[in-house]
């Protein structure tokens, strides 16, 4: 008796929910094209090619934002924009009590440099 297994590229598919396009800096999801602000996509994009490292806000601040001046909650803020924009699907951006955030679900989501 054999068994059908998926390619790796049909699997990757299937899991894919989110794709960042960086040249384009354009994001679907579930292939429905999702806007997200300048900041939004850039904290999004950092998380992901920082996938499973947790940062702190201040962290967060001076590598996405570039300065720390706007203040630490600005960070919980834009986090939650995107969470609700990817509204439970996708990537997962995993709150760390009392330390920052961190990027979980890193199979969901894939970045792109097609122009």
């Amino acid at each position: 008796m054999s068994t059908l297994v998926a390619p790796p590229e049909a699997t990757a598919a299937i899991t894919t929910e989110l794709e960042l396009n960086v040249d384009a800096r354009t994001a679907t999801l579930l292939g429905v094209p999702i806007r997200f602000t300048r900041r939004e996509f850039d904290l999004l994009l950092f998380l992901t090619e920082h996938a499973g490292i947790c940062f702190t806000r201040l962290q967060l601040l001076r590598s996405v934002w570039g300065h720390e001046f706007s203040g630490e909650r600005t960070v919980d803020v834009h986090v939650r924009r995107v969470r609700v924009k990817l509204a439970g699907f996708g990537p997962t951006i995993a709150t760390v009590h009392g330390f920052g955030y961190r990027l979980d679900d890193t199979d969901r989501v894939r970045i792109t440099h097609v122009r």
